[in-house]
């Protein structure tokens, strides 16, 4: 789960005392990050999520919920725990993947002005089950992760 939203959900959380404390509430569970891990158990840093489903819908609600809803927030989240570490908001640039079956789509998240946080969504490609297909259409595909690099 995101470290990053587990903190923006939990910042107005006070310490217990005479009622019971509440539950910690728990960030996005996503079904991968990307994170620095730092030791002397200071919090880690994270710089990508993804999502990743089994078969690919081209309208379906697994793609809308995860990858329209949930990915960008907690990109956002992400964004906003990388600028307060490094108070630079200008070039920092995260990446959030929706992957389904042969589909794949790269999702950007940036900063263009201090209070603006930007989702730019690249184009959805598809890896063809056809060989015929093959050398046209996994070109682009190959491109598009090759950038995320």
């Amino acid at each position: 789960m995101s470290a990053a939203s587990t903190k923006r959900k939990n910042a107005a959380r006070v310490i217990d005392s005479v009622e019971p404390l509440e539950r910690r509430r728990i960030g996005y569970k996503c079904d991968f990050l990307v994170r620095d891990t730092i030791s002397e158990h200071e919090e880690s840093l994270e710089y990508g999520a993804g999502e990743v489903g089994i078969k690919y819908e081209q309208m379906g609600t697994k793609l809308m919920t995860e990858g329209s809803v949930k990915l960008p927030k907690v990109l956002k989240d992400m964004l906003d725990q990388l600028i307060l570490k490094n108070k630079d908001y200008k070039n920092i640039q995260l990446f959030g993947i929706v992957h389904s079956g042969l589909a794949v789509q790269l999702i950007a998240a940036d900063r263009p002005h201090q209070y603006v946080t930007r989702i730019t969504r690249g184009k959805e490609l598809k890896i063809p089950s056809n060989i015929a297909k093959f050398g046209d259409d996994v070109l682009p595909v190959l491109v598009q992760v090759w950038q995320l690099k």
